[in-house]
C-alpha cells in the first residue's frame, strides 16, 4: 500500500535510502537481492479481500506535539496511501507520555511509526529487540514464535560469521514475507567538507 518512492521525494528530496528489509546495507545478513514489497495498491486491495476485509478496516494512530512523522509531513502521506486501499486511520492527539500507552497491551488496534537506531552495529540489536518473546524493549509488535526465538538465539550464540550471516539473511527475508512491520527508510548521513580535507571516513 505504501509508496515509499513518493515519500522519499516529498520528505527527503529523493536522497533517502528506501528500505527493502529490516537490515541496512553493510550489516551482517544484508542481501542486496531482497526487494521487499513494491507499491501496488491493487495487489494490496486484493490481499485485504482475501483476508476478509473487502471493505477495509479501521485502526487508530495516537500522535503528540513532537511527533516527527507528523511534523515532517510523512504521516499525511502514509495515511493517504493506506486510505487509498481501504485502511482508515483515525488520528488523535495526546500528551507525549500517553501517546503510546496502548501499545503495552497485545491487541491494541493501533498503527504506529517509529525510528530505530541500533546501539551497536549487529543485527541482533534489531531482531532480538523487535521479535524475541523475552524482549520488552519495544512493546506493541507482538510478533513471536518458538522458531523465531530459536533462530535469534542461535545467531546470538554462534561464533561462525557465515552461520550468523545466513541466519540473519533468512530472518530479514521472513520479516519481508510476513510483514509484521513495514521498513521504510534507512538513515543516510551526509558530510560536507572542503576539497582539501583528506581522510574523511564514510
Amino acid at each position: 500500500a505504501i509508496d515509499r518512492q513518493r515519500i522519499n521525494e516529498a520528505v527527503y528530496g529523493g536522497l533517502g535510502l528506501v528500505a527493502s528489509g529490516l537490515l541496512p546495507p553493510g550489516l551482517l545478513g544484508f542481501d542486496s537481492r531482497l526487494r521487499g514489497y513494491q507499491h501496488n495498491p491493487e495487489r494490496a486491495r486484493s490481499l485485504l479481500r482475501q483476508a476478509g476485509f473487502a471493505d477495509g478496516f479501521n485502526v487508530d494512530y495516537r500522535t503528540w506535539d513532537t511527533d516527527e512523522f507528523r511534523n515532517s509531513g510523512m504521516l499525511a502521506l502514509l495515511l493517504e496511501d493506506l486510505e487509498a486501499v481501504g485502511i482508515h486511520v483515525n488520528v488523535t492527539h495526546h500528551p507525549t507520555a500517553e501517546a503510546r500507552s496502548p501499545l503495552l497491551k497485545p491487541g491494541h488496534g493501533n498503527v504506529f511509526f517509529g525510528n530505530w537506531y541500533a546501539d551497536f552495529p549487529d543485527p541482533d540489536n534489531s531482531f532480538f529487540i523487535f521479535f524475541h518473546s523475552h524482549s520488552t524493549a519495544i512493546p506493541g509488535l507482538n510478533f513471536h514464535s518458538q522458531q523465531l526465538d530459536r533462530d535469534i538465539e542461535q545467531a546470538r550464540r554462534s561464533n561462525d560469521v557465515d552461520e550468523r550471516t545466513e541466519i540473519y539473511r533468512r530472518l530479514d527475508e521472513a520479516v519481508v514475507r510476513e510483514a509484521p512491520i513495514v521498513p521504510l527508510f534507512h538513515e543516510r548521513l551526509f558530510v560536507l567538507h572542503k576539497p582539501h580535507v583528506r581522510a574523511v571516513r564514510t
